[in-house]
């Protein structure tokens, strides 16, 4: 595709990519029949001044920053891959971690490199739990289970409440998490204040201090 784009100009480039229609069809199907996951990408888009037969490029000042060569196509098909068009920003340090997680390996990546969410559903590991533990999605039960350490599988993305014990938990499950209810219940300490009154004790105390600052220094100027 760099060739065509850099020396067939703009119209060529889109007859190639047309070309690869008809084969990249007959390998996505035989994909389909035998339950293989396909995913199609590039390394970076073309750009091009003007339409027509002018050449294009991507690595240059003058291209590297257009979004035309900033964009990359990412197609996935296969078991498992929810049918959609996703938005959002993502880059190509995350594609490793999504083929992966398609495949049902599961690797630990920084935060920089997270899997775009394309599967139809993941899984949840719930650790440190008191008693019971049931899953929320807005007001419906989604499941319940008992156990120090409990596999929730194949819950569809989206927002769940974890209750077990008296603190309930909020997440947005985009992938396959592990949630230690321990950590999260020290997160937010008992007996700790709203956030609305902790709105006031703030200016409080600098009211306070300075108050106390001003009675110092007069009490320095009338010994002076």
């Amino acid at each position: 595709m760099d060739s065509a784009g850099q020396d067939l100009g703009s119209v060529g480039y889109i007859q190639t990519v047309q070309a690869l229609d008809a084969p990249l069809g007959r390998l996505a199907e035989a994909c389909r029949m035998n339950g293989i996951v396909l995913a199609v990408t590039a390394d970076h888009g073309m750009s091009f001044p003007t339409p027509g037969k002018s050449k294009g490029a991507h690595a240059s000042g003058k291209y590297s920053t257009r979004l035309e060569s900033l964009r990359i196509p990412l197609v996935v098909r296969g078991p498992g891959v929810d049918n959609l068009s996703l938005g959002g920003v993502w880059s190509q340090v995350n594609i490793a971690p999504t083929i992966l997680e398609l495949l049902g390996i599961r690797e630990n990546f920084s935060e920089y490199a997270t899997g775009i969410p394309l599967k139809k559903s993941y899984d949840l590991r719930v650790a440190g739990a008191k008693g019971d533990v049931a899953i929320y999605r807005g007001e419906d039960l989604v499941a319940n289970a008992s156990g120090d350490e409990i596999t929730f599988k194949g819950l569809p993305r989206g927002i769940y409440t974890i209750k077990s014990g008296s603190t309930p938990v909020q997440l947005c499950l985009s992938g396959d998490k592990m949630l230690n209810l321990n950590l999260a219940e020290k997160s937010v300490p008992s007996g700790w204040l709203p956030q609305d009154l902790r709105k006031f004790i703030g200016p409080a105390l600098i009211l306070i201090i300075n108050l106390i600052g001003v009675v110092v220094i007069v009490r320095i100027i009338r010994k002076g």
